[in-house]
């Protein structure tokens, strides 16, 4: 398994759905990504990615 299911490329624009490994329940999450603006929208890490890192206190 790679992870990636659903895979569907239009207009340069790349959905489907991703696994989520840190969640026991085994969920898909959906995902697209725009070739051209390089934005990420969904998939399993995208919610960790805009938090603040553990280390930094102010």
């Amino acid at each position: 398994m790679d992870g990636l299911g659903d895979i569907n490329v239009e207009n340069n624009l790349v959905s489907g759905l991703a696994f989520n490994p840190i969640d026991d329940s085994d969920d898909w999450i959906d995902f697209s990504y725009d070739i051209d603006s390089k934005k990420l929208i969904g998939g399993s890490y995208y919610t960790f990615e805009k938090k603040k890192p553990w280390w930094k206190l102010w």
